[in-house]
């Protein structure tokens, strides 16, 4: 992968991390996706079982209003080939051989139709367990190569830690009326990160430096440089101090 791909990849990492949103901001993503496979990609979200999803359900550059697009989508080989095994890597249908039919003609027809994309590569992302949700890439003008899923496959690790972060965004403590991204505004205020706020509330679960860094799958060294932060943003010089600071500032909750 080329030092240029590698960069495109950090910038809408980052880009996702910076923002106040406590789901993948689509329309960033959209954009990205499409300069980093150098095509105009189609991006479709299939989530099953996991209703307050980190990563939202919009279709990308398809009318959200097809629900029957969501419904075929689950009959598509490659989410059954990921809800029947372990498997993670990011595949295209031709990757499958005998198993890349569709059971279901009418199904195919119909993801086929609406999607309009002949191409599709998929991207797992985690979820838990038992519950299962990929972004599905499509475009006409060609078949993925190997250096998509190349690609595809450096991009996986870095989006499976921005959704740990957007999950555990949405177990922020929220003001009244409010919600989570009402919490990310308010540490700002304070010059804290979204990622500094979300390592705030792990750590008054007390959680380790290290179960936080397995947490939002990160390096320790990482999580230490982010608790580091924390005591210096508040002054204050352990774990304890920076919890009882964060909630007489109303970052966290007494429970």
């Amino acid at each position: 992968m080329s030092a240029r791909d590698y960069q495109r990849i950090l910038d809408l990492t980052v880009a996702i991390l910076d923002s106040h949103r406590v789901t993948l901001p689509w329309d960033v993503v959209r954009v990205e996706l499409g300069d980093l496979f150098d095509s105009p990609s189609k991006a479709l979200f299939s989530t099953t079982g996991w209703d307050d999803s980190p990563v939202g359900s919009t279709p990308i550059d398809v009318n959200p209003g097809l629900e029957a697009l969501e419904i075929a989508m689950h009959a598509h080989p490659l989410v059954r080939h990921y809800q029947r095994t372990a498997d993670s890597r990011p595949l295209t249908p031709d990757a499958l051989y005998v198993e890349s039919h569709w059971p279901d003609p009418e199904a195919q027809h119909a993801f086929t139709g609406m999607f309009g994309a002949e191409h599709q590569l998929a991207l797992p992302l985690p979820a838990p367990t038992g519950i299962g949700h990929l972004i599905m890439l499509g475009r006409t003008e060609g078949p993925y190569t190997g250096r998509d899923q190349e690609v595809a496959g450096r991009i996986q690790p870095l989006f499976a830690a921005v959704v740990r972060h957007l999950a555990y965004a949405h177990t922020l403590p929220a003001p009244q009326g409010g919600g989570p991204e009402d919490t990310l505004y308010r540490a700002a205020e304070l010059r804290l990160t979204p990622r500094e706020t979300v390592v705030l509330s792990l750590l008054a679960k007390s959680l380790t430096a290290e179960a936080i860094a397995r947490r939002l799958g990160i390096s320790p060294r990482t999580a230490h440089k982010h608790l580091e932060n924390l005591y210096r943003k508040f002054g204050t010089g352990d774990r304890l101090a920076t919890v009882l600071h964060a909630r007489e500032m109303g970052l966290l909750t007494a429970d």
